[in-house]
């Protein structure tokens, strides 16, 4: 499958057919990490794409980088030097694929851990990760930012977005952009909402 943002940047999925690959600046093999065709993975890249004239030359942190979509993305749009961070093993075997795969690996180092695991400081921090998660990093992630610099968050639906405001502006961060998508199904999500959001938030 193909996601071909705004730019005309194209990045190819698996399962992806031949001649889906022939033409991408990006090829993702999933393995056994989270699939990065979920709509707040395409929200992330919207965003990234939308500014990507300030990720030329960037440091960029991906945490909870998975299949490293976002990380591998952001390299590809001109980063000077990207990091992902997971837990999981697993995941990183998958993103550590995916980046030589891509002629990437001199960009992108992966890290086993979190924001915590980190301690240099980067112009973005990416986190794609459900809202529970996310909420208990907000300590973390914005540690990790330069001044200036940009959080990009996802992984979180309308209803929780006023949490999350409060949390970002007690941090000390402007938010910059939201946008939102939604995603059904045939039954009523446990959380109570179809709409996932995405959310760029600034330090001067």
């Amino acid at each position: 499958m193909t996601v071909t943002l705004p730019s005309g940047m194209r990045i190819v999925m698996s399962p992806m057919l031949p001649w889906e690959r022939a033409r991408a600046d990006l090829t993702i093999q999933c393995g056994g990490a989270f699939h990065p065709s979920h709509v707040t993975t395409r929200l992330c890249l919207q965003i990234l794409d939308h500014c990507r004239a300030s990720l030329e030359a960037a440091h960029v942190l991906d945490v909870g980088c998975g299949t490293g979509i976002l990380t591998l993305a952001a390299a590809r749009m001109g980063a000077r030097l990207c990091a992902g961070a997971d837990t999981c093993g697993r995941a990183l075997a998958t993103a550590r694929i995916n980046g030589s795969r891509n002629d990437l690996e001199q960009r992108v180092h992966w890290i086993r851990g979190s924001a915590d695991s980190v301690r240099a400081s980067f112009h973005w921090v990416l986190a794609n990760l459900p809202f529970h998660v996310l909420w208990d990093l907000l300590d973390d992630l914005p540690r990790a930012l330069s001044s200036p610099g940009r959080l990009l968050l996802s992984g979180f639906h309308d209803i929780d977005w006023h949490h999350l405001a409060v949390r970002l502006k007690g941090e000390g961060l402007t938010i910059q952009e939201i946008i939102s998508g939604d995603l059904s199904f045939a039954a009523e999500p446990p959380s109570g909402s179809y709409t996932w959001m995405a959310v760029l938030a600034g330090r001067a």
